[in-house]
């Protein structure tokens, strides 16, 4: 068995993963780990790799027994390498978490990104844009939790020390969160605020005709057409615009703009406008 053999079997492994052939991303994986053993200290670095791209893919098929083993054994060979509680570690955290909040097993989730902001703001500083991106991941997992207050205050802190850094691309995820919630509570002109923030960050860091550009578009409008502002039509269209560009105008992802669009043309009693469009979402519906 050579090297070489091995690398092939786990790029295609993630390759299957990625493309969500997920049986098919198993074997390749499991075959690289039998064929590694062969060849290489169990502590080989690249067993982090090929450990966690199989948690990853038996979390997608579902069979967290066997994917806990797979996190915990790259965890292993991390710690072996880096030592324990090395920042490093962290992002092999965040995986973790995921894995366990797609397990139901919330408390064991929050553990790690727990210890991961302790790791963080020991070795990497309380104002580190690493202490950030956990403060970032801790906001998500509040969210998916519906726990808005506890999200909320996660990622007014990732806000803040982003801004501080000036840290332009990732602080954009920040802003949409924030406008998500604050739609949530109700605070509109808050959630615009953020929404505004995100539009512009996108412009600049993503440019006009991404896709990052066109959800935050969308993201705007979507509170225009809570307070009946007409600028919503100009920023849906634009969104759209962008979307069909790089998508096409048949895929699913469409939805939601084209959702808006109806809304706001039913709530301006446009019929013509809202007949085309719900001509297209309904042929969208039935292509998916």
């Amino acid at each position: 068995v050579s090297a070489d053999a091995v690398v092939f079997l786990v790029n295609h492994g993630i390759i299957c993963k990625q493309n969500k052939v997920y049986q098919s991303a198993r074997e390749a994986l499991e075959l690289a780990v039998e064929c590694k053993s062969k060849i290489a200290s169990s502590n080989d670095p690249l067993f982090v790799t090929i450990y966690k791209a199989l948690g990853e893919v038996l979390q997608e098929l579902r069979l967290f027994e066997e994917g806990e083993k797979y996190f915990f054994k790259a965890l292993k060979v991390k710690e072996v390498n880096l030592g324990r509680d090395h920042p490093d570690c962290i992002p092999l955290y965040f995986n973790i978490a995921d894995f366990y909040q797609a397990a139901s097993k919330n408390r064991e989730a929050l553990e790690f990104l727990q210890k991961a902001l302790e790791i963080s703001k020991a070795k990497n500083g309380e104002e580190s844009n690493r202490t950030a991106e956990v403060f970032f991941n801790l906001g998500e997992y509040y969210y998916k939790l519906k726990k808005n207050e506890e999200a909320l205050d996660s990622f007014l802190r990732a806000f803040r020390i982003y801004d501080t850094n000036n840290e332009n691309k990732k602080i954009a995820y920040v802003y949409d969160y924030l406008g998500s919630l604050y739609k949530i509570k109700g605070e509109l002109e808050k959630a615009v605020s953020y929404y505004r923030l995100s539009v512009k960050n996108r412009e600049i860091t993503a440019g006009k005709n991404s896709l990052d550009y066109a959800k935050s578009l969308n993201n705007l409008a979507s509170i225009y057409l809570m307070q009946d502002n007409n600028e919503a039509e100009m920023f849906l269209k634009e969104s759209l615009k962008v979307c069909e560009s790089v998508l096409g105008q048949k895929h699913p992802s469409l939805a939601p703009i084209l959702n808006n669009l109806i809304h706001y043309y039913r709530k301006n009693n446009n019929n013509a406008e809202l007949e085309n469009y719900q001509k297209r979402f309904e042929s969208l519906n039935s292509v998916t």
